[in-house]
């Protein structure tokens, strides 16, 4: 790692923020990984809004899971 890279990361501190793209079978539980985190003060989970996917937003948003299997937790 560059001397530059490593002085912007000790200037910044540790990363309190973190996002995951794509909210399906990876991004959610990957996602829910993250929150249980407690460094990460925020995740932003980003997924675009199409005629096919796009249903996903709003399930999230409510609290519901879009994934049609059941996981433990």
């Amino acid at each position: 790692m560059s001397s530059h890279v490593s002085q912007k990361i000790a200037e910044r501190g540790a990363i309190k923020k973190i996002g995951v793209i794509g909210m399906g079978y990876v991004g959610i539980p990957a996602a829910m990984l993250f929150a249980d985190v407690l460094q990460f003060e925020k995740v932003y989970g980003f997924q675009r809004e199409s005629a096919t996917s796009g249903y996903k937003i709003e399930m999230l948003n409510r609290g519901e899971s879009p994934l049609k299997a059941r996981s433990p937790g």
